[in-house]
C-alpha cells in the first residue's frame, strides 16, 4: 500500500482546518497567558513532590500512568516536580524503566481548572489526559529505534498525533453503549466539543521560535496534529495502533511542511 495522501482530504477535514485558523486568530491575544511549552530538552531534576496537592490529580495520574503503560507496553518513572512544565528523559535510575517523565505541579493544576475555549466545559480530565498521553508517546519513540525522525520538531509533533489518536479512542471507547451509533447524541456532541477544545488547547502550547532545537510547532502544526489522531481513528476508521503508526512520521513531516511557517 502506498504512502497516505494528506492533500487528498475530503470537505469535512477543510472545513475543520478553516475553523482551527478562525479560532488560532480568536484567541491570539489569550496564548501568551495560556502557553505552556512542553518541553523535552532541558533538566528539571530538583524540588521533586510526593503529591500535586490535588488528591483529584494525584489519583487520575495514577491511574492514566496504569493504562498508558499498558497501551505503549512501557515502563515509565513518572515525578512530579514544584514547576510549571514538563518533559520526558531518555535515562531512567530503575533498570527496568524505558525512560523518565517530569511534571510541573503548576502545570498540571493550571490544565486541571481549564474550561474549553470553545464550550466552555470542564476539560481539564482530559488535558492532563492528553499531556501525560504525549510524554508516554515520547517513552515510546525512544523505546522503538525504527521510528526515525530527521529533527526534534518531527518527534514533537509526531508525539502530538500518538496522544490526539489515544485520547481520541478513550473518548470514544467511553461512549455508552446505546449511542455508540447514534452520531447526533448528546454523547457524541459532548465528546466533539471537548476533543474541538482539547485540539485548540494543544495549539495554544506551540511556538514561532523557528531557530530554536526547542521549537516544538507553531499553533497550526501542533493542533493539526493533534487533530490527525482524531482523523484516522474516528473518521477513517484506523483503530488498530499498529497500522497508524506505519506512516505517522511520514505524515508527521508532511504537517510541519504544510502549517509550520508563518
Amino acid at each position: 500500500m502506498g504512502k497516505r495522501n494528506l492533500t487528498s482530504v475530503g470537505k469535512t477535514n477543510q472545513i475543520k482546518k478553516i475553523f482551527f485558523i478562525v479560532i488560532s486568530l480568536l484567541y491570539f491575544n489569550l496564548i501568551s497567558q495560556a502557553q505552556c511549552t512542553l518541553n523535552n530538552g532541558s533538566a528539571m531534576s530538583s524540588g521533586y513532590l510526593a503529591s500535586t496537592g490535588n488528591t483529584e490529580i494525584d489519583n487520575l495520574i495514577k491511574s492514566e500512568k496504569i493504562k498508558l503503560e499498558q497501551f505503549f507496553n512501557i515502563k515509565v518513572d513518572l515525578k512530579i516536580y514544584s514547576g510549571a512544565n514538563g518533559l520526558a528523559k531518555r535515562t531512567c535510575q530503575s533498570v527496568s524503566c524505558n525512560g523518565s517523565i517530569e511534571l510541573g505541579k503548576e502545570l498540571l493544576i493550571f490544565e486541571y481548572n481549564k474550561k474549553g475555549p470553545s464550550s466552555g466545559l470542564s476539560i481539564g480530565k482530559y488535558m492532563i489526559m492528553s499531556i501525560l498521553a504525549h510524554e508516554f508517546a515520547h517513552i515510546f519513540q525512544y523505546a522503538h529505534p525504527e521510528l526515525r525522525f530527521k529533527n526534534s520538531v518531527i518527534q514533537e509533533v509526531h508525539a502530538d498525533m500518538l496522544a490526539g489518536w489515544y485520547i481520541t479512542r478513550s473518548l470514544v471507547d467511553n461512549i455508552p453503549a446505546s449511542d455508540r451509533y447514534m452520531l447526533l447524541s448528546e454523547s457524541w456532541d459532548r465528546i466533539n466539543k471537548i476533543y474541538t477544545d482539547l485540539t485548540i488547547s494543544f495549539g495554544w502550547m506551540g511556538d514561532r521560535a523557528y531557530w530554536s532545537q526547542q521549537h516544538h510547532g507553531n499553533y497550526l502544526t501542533r493542533a493539526m496534529a493533534f487533530c490527525e489522531g482524531w482523523t484516522d481513528y474516528k473518521e477513517r476508521g484506523i483503530k488498530d495502533f499498529q497500522y497508524f503508526l506505519k506512516w505517522s512520521v511520514q505524515t508527521a513531516e508532511n504537517l510541519i511542511e504544510k502549517w509550520d511557517e508563518d
